[in-house]
């Protein structure tokens, strides 16, 4: 189950629609369900009462993982559904306007601009792992030292309030 990874389907693997409308988070949500399934293995091992609570962590982190995965990528939970049964297709919010773009694969999220105002939907996305949260917390500091009158480093600004002139 490690090494053999099938395309997305409705039997095999986690067959939610953001999965099956995604193809990176869906090999991520697999990897995630075979480690699980691996602890699940050893924990019968165990007790009956330990594989029951890691049952339930495999459905419930599985599906949680998934649908926050998709969340971030797109920035919405919607998905849109073509004809056939597992034709699924993701759907982009825009982050300047709000409006939801019907996208047909993943492949088309990078350049993929908003008809509503024109602009590329997902153009604050992260770019790289970890970045968006230090970016966060680098927005943060900057706006608390703007509001203090003081540099990140806790001297007063040049002309600021603290500075005595």
């Amino acid at each position: 189950m490690i090494f053999w990874q099938p395309g997305r389907n409705l039997w095999i693997g986690v067959p939610l629609p953001w999965t099956l409308a995604d193809a990176a988070i869906w090999k991520k949500s697999w990897r995630l369900a075979s480690r699980l399934l691996m602890v699940m293995g050893v924990t019968i091992l165990i007790s009956w009462r330990a594989f029951y609570i890691s049952t339930a962590h495999l459905i419930g982190l599985t599906c949680l993982y998934t649908a926050l995965r998709y969340r971030l990528k797109y920035g919405t939970w919607r998905y849109w559904k073509d004809l056939g049964w597992i034709d699924y297709h993701p759907v982009v919010r825009c982050a300047h306007c709000g409006h939801f773009q019907k996208l047909r694969d993943e492949g088309e999220l990078p350049g993929a601009s908003c008809e509503a105002c024109g602009r590329l939907c997902r153009s604050r996305q992260r770019e790289g792992k970890g970045q968006g949260l230090a970016l966060r917390f680098s927005q943060l500091r900057r706006l608390l030292s703007i509001q203090g009158g003081k540099t990140p480093e806790g001297r007063p600004e040049p002309g600021g309030p603290d500075s005595g002139r």
